[in-house]
């Protein structure tokens, strides 16, 4: 038994038909206005779901097997100044992820263990994540193959790394050239097999680095070398951090 409809456009869109079962058939979803509660205007489903850039849209799986890079990367340079989000889940990468002017981040750190991952995997010796432009990576975990730095900070201004948990890189942030008012925040150190936080600039005006409500820890057994190491700071301020050998 069918039931059929005008095709009228009308609140839910435009419908062309259905059957008894309760399946609609040519319902575009793409224009159903939506007014949030305590908000004024309608806007469609499309525009209120573009608003942030969610990389399984862009095809990655995170399921810690696939290979996301592809689809990461995909996200992060469409993004055009929106937000990339992570949801919750195991992203394997086998290659930098390049973040420069742009927001990357995942809600995982409200659950206090950043549980949303991201996996470089393989012989790299590229970072996971590179910006050479101002950005942000914020609220999850990056493990590394103990060859190559997790987070590389190449000669730019007002990057923050906020809420992350580092662990098994080379060195877990790698600071290179004059980069001013770099922010690390409420980050986690683990394992590394260089320096948490490494920084090295051969100008005169060096790096500067804000670093606060950090942790770290570590067994070292990876023959870890130095907790920081700079060569050509700036300027440092650290407040409310706790190390430990």
């Amino acid at each position: 038994m069918s039931l059929i409809l005008d095709g009228t456009a009308g609140l839910f869109g435009n419908v062309t038909g259905g059957d008894i079962s309760g399946n609609i058939i040519g319902l575009n979803g793409n224009s159903i206005p939506v007014t949030s509660t305590g908000s004024t205007t309608a806007r469609s489903l499309a525009n209120r779901f573009a608003d942030v850039v969610n990389v399984k849209d862009f095809g990655a799986v995170g399921d810690g097997v696939a290979d996301d890079t592809a689809a990461i990367q995909a996200a992060v340079t469409a993004s055009n100044g929106r937000s990339i989000y992570l949801p919750y889940g195991t992203y394997k990468i086998t290659n930098t992820i390049n973040f420069s002017g742009k927001h990357i981040f995942s809600d995982s750190a409200a659950r206090l263990d950043a549980s949303t991952n991201v996996i470089l995997s393989g012989s790299t010796t590229n970072p996971a994540f590179y910006s050479n432009q101002k950005g942000i990576l914020e609220g999850f975990s990056i493990t590394g193959n103990l060859l190559a730095p997790l987070i590389r900070i190449d000669s730019t201004n007002d990057t923050v790394i906020r809420d992350m948990f580092l662990n098994l890189g080379n060195n877990l942030i790698d600071i290179l050239g004059t980069s001013f008012y770099i922010t690390i925040d409420n980050c986690r150190f683990y394992e590394c097999s260089g320096s948490w936080v490494s920084g090295v600039s051969a100008s005169s005006q060096g790096f500067d680095l804000f670093i606060s409500n950090c942790r770290g820890t570590g067994s070292n057994a990876y023959n870890q070398q130095y907790g920081f190491y700079f060569q050509g700071l700036g300027s440092m301020i650290m407040s409310d951090c706790q190390f430990a050998p």
